[in-house]
């Protein structure tokens, strides 16, 4: 908590960075067939109602869609 409270924003631009690439592999992994295609299997059995429409599936298939074999 303390870190939390006390830590220099500036020092975090790293951190920003990597959330900012990471977001832009999951979004192209949701769009095109790369890998297993975990996160495009659960973004379409959300969207054909298989699975629930939620944050954590959604979430998940964010995540999942950066996962390469």
């Amino acid at each position: 908590m303390e870190f939390i409270q006390n830590v220099d924003i500036k020092k975090l631009s790293l951190i920003k960075k990597t959330i900012e690439l990471n977001m832009k592999i999951s979004l192209e992994g949701l769009k095109r067939p790369y890998g297993l295609c975990v996160g495009r299997s659960i973004k379409n059995n959300m969207e054909t109602g298989f699975l629930a429409d939620d944050i954590l599936k959604l979430c998940n298939g964010i995540n999942s869609s950066r996962i390469r074999c």
